[in-house]
């Protein structure tokens, strides 16, 4: 898959449609990613089984399937849910 650093999905099909891939999000203009910054594993897009349509959708995973490691929009979210606290345990 090809998605933004804020989590929105840009290409779930990055490598069997290309020509959909974009290096900016269309949505906030963050840089798109395809791959763990940490351990370089492609971001897992949607699964096309032959002859079978998906009507689930597809969402951007939160970690990695490969290292566990959060992706940057997990990072986000993450970190300002830590900065909530801090705020109201002082």
């Amino acid at each position: 898959g090809l998605i933004c650093l804020n989590g929105h999905v840009v290409n779930s099909s990055a490598k069997d449609h290309p020509e959909h891939n974009s290096n900016f999000c269309d949505e906030c203009g963050s840089k798109t990613i395809n791959a763990c910054k940490y351990c370089d594993a492609s971001i897992r897009g949607r699964y096309h089984a032959g002859g079978v349509f998906d009507l689930t959708g597809y969402n951007a995973p939160a970690y990695c399937h490969n290292c566990g490691k959060p992706y940057p929009w997990t990072e986000i979210k993450l970190n300002t849910i830590k900065e909530s606290q801090v705020h109201i345990s002082v």
